[in-house]
């Protein structure tokens, strides 16, 4: 079984259940009628970027797909700006480890679709089924996943480094064929668009660290940020939820929140819930914390980025996902905001109203 970077893992089922809560939670708060509650995702096209300097896409119609045959000797990730879909296939395939033994040359790649956009830095996708050296997708499918009625298909993002000048396979959706086999979705074409040509994020506010506060315990912007946050748990553990507050920090619509979730009085979520709605944790059942970047809409305050109910890392970091001053983080300025997290569901509600 090879191991790669980029692999899902517990944290990422943890993410999915998070994102399913976020998504309920928004409609139970959203009034009737509001933009939030419509089906599919919603953009402004008027926030659409201009034409990237660059765009490559296989040309679809009228004619055959492209179908590939790798040489068998170790994959080399790409450093071409406008890599051909076989150096696509071999960045993801370097970013494995494998076996001497291993041959490349066993299976064919029929390619779907690839897409390289270049604007600020570069995004590629590609979209491949996985053949046998004789016969069609179908044949393979069911000789490695009995009773499967579906070719083995997947799409893979990948981002320019450019402080190695290559490509890096950073997320991917769908079944890469030689691990257990798997149902999982496929991004569709609405999607593709946000992860290699999204709108841009927002500008932050221009504030200072003093400008900072945090509303004190039994105010009505601590109770109403509180309550913003409450229906993600509560859609996953029940009702009620309670908050010991770790970090609150607020300012011009948004704010950065700690919190560990409990019952009434101080009374712990049992691990026997813990286990059954989330699945394992590495922290401190007693102790765990979740990190929550929020915003002020006109119904209210929102979870506009979290890192699920037991993360393993920090996302103090990626307010600028949605805006959010850096401030509140005690920085002067956003370290970076290249990391697209193209692989968590919450991506594609950044643009939501």
């Amino acid at each position: 079984m090879p191991v790669n970077d980029f692999q899902r893992t517990v944290h990422l089922r943890t993410l999915s259940i998070f994102a399913g809560a976020l998504a309920t939670a928004a409609t139970l708060l959203a009034p009737a009628g509001a933009a939030t509650a419509r089906a599919g995702l919603a953009i402004d096209q008027a926030d659409r970027p201009v034409a990237p300097a660059a765009v490559t896409q296989m040309a679809q119609a009228g004619g055959a797909r492209e179908i590939i045959l790798l040489p068998n000797k170790p994959p080399q990730r790409s450093g071409d700006r406008d890599p051909s879909s076989q150096a696509l296939l071999e960045t993801w395939l370097g970013g494995y480890g494998w076996n001497k033994d291993k041959r490349f040359d066993q299976e064919r790649y029929e390619i779907v679709n690839r897409r390289v956009v270049w604007g600020e830095f570069g995004r590629a996708i590609l979209q491949f089924r996985v053949l046998p050296i004789d016969g069609d997708a179908m044949a393979l499918a069911a000789r490695r996943c009995p009773g499967r009625h579906a070719p083995i298909e997947m799409q893979i993002y990948f981002q320019w480094g450019p402080e190695n000048n290559l490509w890096t396979a950073l997320a991917n959706r769908g079944d890469p064929g030689f691990e257990a086999c798997s149902d999982d979705k496929l991004w569709t074409s609405e999607q593709l668009e946000l992860i290699v040509n999204p709108p841009p994020f927002p500008v932050p506010p221009r504030i200072t660290r003093k400008d900072v506060v945090t509303p004190p315990a039994g105010s009505a912007e601590r109770k109403a940020i509180m309550d913003g946050l409450r229906p993600t748990f509560e859609q996953v553990f029940g009702k009620p939820v309670e908050f010991k507050v770790g970090s609150l920090r607020v300012f011009a619509g948004f704010a950065w929140v700690e919190v560990h979730p409990q019952r009434p009085n101080g009374k712990p979520i049992s691990k026997a819930e813990w286990d059954k709605f989330v699945g394992p944790c590495e922290q401190k059942l007693a102790t765990v914390t979740a990190q929550f970047w929020m915003r002020k809409r006109g119904d209210g305050w929102r979870v506009g980025w979290g890192n699920g109910f037991c993360p393993s890392d920090s996302i103090a970091q990626q307010g600028y996902l949605i805006g959010a001053p850096p401030q509140l983080v005690d920085l002067d300025e956003w370290p970076g905001t290249d990391f697209m997290p193209v692989g968590d569901p919450q991506y594609f509600d950044l643009w939501k109203p």
